[in-house]
């Protein structure tokens, strides 16, 4: 019977937590600004296409990095100074 006992005052202490973690988020969603949630996933869309369109443009990137870089060496032992 005691442990009976011992394990109800448990059990009623872990209900009483519970609702008490359930209120305390409950008052946080309320101070939630979900329009400006809204605005940051919008934003975060946005940003993914403009890395998809970094994406596109690196590959030409690299090309014209290297022939830019070739065309410097040609000029440097062409033109020392």
């Amino acid at each position: 019977m005691h442990t009976m006992k011992g394990n109800m005052q448990a059990s009623n202490q872990m209900n009483k937590m519970m609702l008490d973690g359930q209120e305390q988020l409950a008052s946080l969603i309320k101070k939630l600004d979900v329009d400006k949630i809204v605005e940051l996933i919008a934003a975060v869309d946005n940003m993914k296409g403009g890395v998809r369109v970094l994406g596109w443009l690196e590959r030409p990137a690299k090309w014209v990095a290297a022939i830019g870089a070739a065309v410097a060496v040609i000029y440097s032992i062409w033109n020392p100074k």
